[in-house]
C-alpha cells in the first residue's frame, strides 16, 4: 500500500514540475488545476509582454512578476500533494469562471495585435493593484484554520493594510502622499481587527481560540513593499543598465555648483575678422557661447570645487586650466585635475564674441557633462555640438546644425539652416525651423511647431510621442505611422488612426513621422 502511494506521489510531483496544475488534475481537483495552469500562463505572458514592449516604462515590474512565477511553480507541487489527502473533492464554478477569465487575459497578452497595446499597458500598470486586492480578498474569505477552526490573528490587519495601500496608490495621482506618515495607521488597523474578530465570534457563536498568522503578515509585507518599489523606482534598472554603456568619465565623481567658488581671470583672444573654425572640448560644467559687448573673444571661467579642505580647493584651482591653441582652427580645451579619489571639479565657461565678429566658418563643440547653450551666431559651414550627459539649447543661429546627446534633451528655436538632431534618452523640441529636419530620439518625445514650412521633415520617436503644429496655409505631403498608440488630429481627422497619408494644398514638402505611442497633429 505504501509503495503504491509513493508511486502516485511521484507521478503527482513529476506532472506538477512539468506544468503547475497538472498534479491537481491527476488527483481529481480539476477546478483548481485549471485555475493554477491559467494563472501560471498569465504570469508568463505578462513577463513576456513587459520584456518585449514596455520594459523601458516599467522594468521593475518584470522583477515583481518573476517573484510570482516561482511561487506558482512550487505552490503547484506542494499543494498537489496536500490535495491527495483531502477527503472531499467538489468542483467550484466560481474558480472555473475565474480561471477562464485569467486564461483569456493571458491569450490577449500573447496576441501580436497593435490595437491591443493600450489594453496590455493597462494590464501591466494595474497588475500590482490587482495582486494586492486579490490577496486581501483571499485573506478576508479565509479567516479560520480548517483543521481546528481557530481564528487567524493579524490576518484582517494584513488585508486592511493592502486595501489601504491600494487607496493611497489611487490617490497619489491627484494629491502628494507622505508614505511614512501612513505607518501611524497600523495601530488603528489592529484595533479595527480586534473589533471585527469580536463581532465575528459573537455572530458565529465561536468558542475556539486564536492562532497567530505570521504567514499572511509576511506575504502582505512582501507584496506591499514590492508594489511600492515597482511604482516609485521603476526607472532605476534602466539607469543602472545604461551606466554600463557610459564612458569611463561617467564613473568618476563630478562636482556640481557647490563648495569653494573661484572666479578665474578672463581670457581674451585677439582675433581676425573671420574665424576659420572653432573647436571646444570640455569635461564638466555649463558652457555658454553668445555675442556681447566685448572687443575681443573673451572666456569667463568659473570654478567649483566640492571639497571641505580649502588647501585642496586652492591646489585644484592652480591646476585647472583653459588652454587656447591656434593652428588651422581656434581650439579651446579645458584641463581639470582629479582629486580626492577621482573627484573632478566643475568649471562653467561663458564664451562671449564681439557682435561684429559673430561669423564663424564652422564649429565642433563637445561637452562631456553639462548643459550647452549657443545663441546669436552665424556659421558658413556647419555647427556640430555633442553632449554626453546634459541638454543642448541653440537659439537664433544661422547655419546647418548637427547635434547629438546620449542623455539629455535638445531645444532649438529660430534656426535658419538644416537641422540633424539625435538623442538616446531625452526630448527634442524645435520652434520655428526654416529648413530640412531630421530628428531622432530613442526614448523621448518630439515637439515641432512652425509658422512657415520651408523644408522636408523626418521625425522618429522610437519610444515616445510626437506633437506637430503646422501652418494651415502650407503645402506638404504628410506620412505618419504609429506602432501601438494612435494618430490624433482634431481638425484633420474624424477618427483616430494607426497610419495616415494625405496631401495638404499642392504638396511639395514631405513630412515623415513615426512614433511608438501617439502622434498629435495640430
Amino acid at each position: 500500500m505504501d509503495s503504491v502511494r509513493v508511486v502516485k506521489n511521484g507521478w503527482v510531483v513529476v506532472l506538477s514540475m512539468l506544468l503547475p496544475g497538472l498534479g491537481h488534475w491527476l488527483v481529481g481537483r480539476w477546478d483548481k488545476a485549471i485555475f493554477i495552469i491559467s494563472s501560471f500562463l498569465f504570469h508568463l505572458s505578462l513577463a513576456y509582454t513587459l520584456l518585449h514592449m514596455v520594459v523601458i516604462e516599467q522594468p521593475v515590474t518584470v522583477a515583481y512578476i518573476m517573484l510570482a512565477i516561482p511561487y506558482h511553480y512550487f505552490y503547484g507541487i506542494f499543494n498537489s500533494l496536500q490535495s491527495m489527502h483531502a477527503r472531499f473533492h467538489y468542483i467550484s464554478r466560481q474558480i472555473v469562471a475565474l480561471a477562464g477569465l485569467v486564461f483569456l487575459t493571458a491569450l490577449l497578452l500573447c496576441l501580436p495585435i497593435d490595437w491591443l497595446y493600450p489594453f496590455k499597458q493597462l494590464i501591466c500598470r494595474l497588475y500590482p493593484v490587482v495582486l494586492l486586492f486579490s490577496t486581501a480578498v483571499y485573506f478576508l474569505l479565509h479567516l479560520r484554520k480548517r483543521s481546528n477552526g481557530k481564528l487567524y490573528l493579524f490576518r484582517i490587519s494584513a488585508s486592511l493594510s493592502m486595501l489601504l495601500f491600494i487607496v493611497l496608490l489611487l490617490l497619489q495621482r491627484y494629491i502628494p502622499i507622505q508614505w511614512s506618515n501612513w505607518l501611524l495607521a497600523l495601530p488603528i488597523i489592529l484595533v479595527i481587527e480586534l473589533l471585527c474578530l469580536l463581532f465575528y465570534r459573537y455572530y458565529r457563536q465561536l468558542s475556539l481560540g486564536y492562532r497567530v498568522d505570521g504567514g499572511s503578515v509576511l506575504i502582505s509585507a512582501v507584496v506591499i513593499v514590492g508594489a511600492y518599489f515597482v511604482l516609485q523606482y521603476s526607472d532605476y534598472p534602466a539607469k543602472l543598465l545604461e551606466s554600463f554603456h557610459a564612458p569611463v568619465i561617467a564613473e568618476e565623481q563630478l562636482d556640481g555648483e557647490v563648495g569653494f567658488v573661484y572666479e578665474l581671470a578672463p581670457i581674451k583672444i585677439s582675433t581676425v575678422d573671420n574665424y576659420a573654425a572653432l573647436q571646444l572640448r570640455h569635461l564638466n560644467g555649463y558652457v555658454s557661447i553668445s555675442i556681447g559687448d566685448v572687443d575681443e573673444l573673451t572666456i569667463y571661467p568659473k570654478l567649483f570645487v566640492a571639497s571641505e579642505d580649502e588647501q585642496v580647493a586652492l591646489s585644484v584651482k592652480e591646476q585647472s586650466k583653459v588652454e587656447v591653441l591656434f593652428d588651422e582652427k581656434l581650439s579651446i580645451v579645458t584641463s581639470l585635475p582629479s582629486y580626492s579619489l577621482n573627484h573632478y571639479p566643475r568649471m562653467n565657461l561663458n564664451i562671449v564674441l564681439p557682435k561684429q565678429k559673430r561669423f564663424l566658418e564652422s564649429a565642433d563643440i563637445r561637452v562631456e557633462h553639462g548643459t550647452l547653450s549657443i545663441r546669436q551666431l552665424v556659421f558658413f559651414d556647419k555647427l556640430k555640438v555633442e553632449s554626453n550627459t546634459g541638454s543642448i539649447n541653440v537659439r537664433n543661429v544661422i547655419g546647418a546644425i548637427e547635434a547629438g546627446s546620449r542623455s539629455g534633451s535638445i531645444y532649438m528655436s529660430k534656426i535658419v539652416g538644416d537641422i540633424t538632431v539625435q538623442t538616446k534618452k531625452g526630448d527634442i523640441s524645435l520652434t520655428d525651423p526654416s529648413r530640412d529636419i531630421t530628428a531622432t530620439t530613442l526614448n523621448g518625445d518630439i515637439s515641432v511647431q512652425t509658422k512657415l514650412l520651408k523644408g522636408d521633415w523626418k521625425l522618429t520617436a522610437t519610444v515616445g510621442n510626437i506633437q506637430l503644429k503646422l501652418p494651415q496655409a502650407a503645402d506638404y505631403e504628410l506620412n505618419a505611422k504609429v506602432s501601438f498608440g494612435q494618430i490624433i488630429g482634431s481638425d484633420l481627422l474624424q477618427q483616430r488612426l494607426k497610419e495616415l497619408s494625405y496631401t495638404q494644398g499642392v504638396g511639395g514638402r514631405v513630412i515623415n513621422l513615426y512614433a511608438s505611442n501617439y502622434i498629435l497633429l495640430r
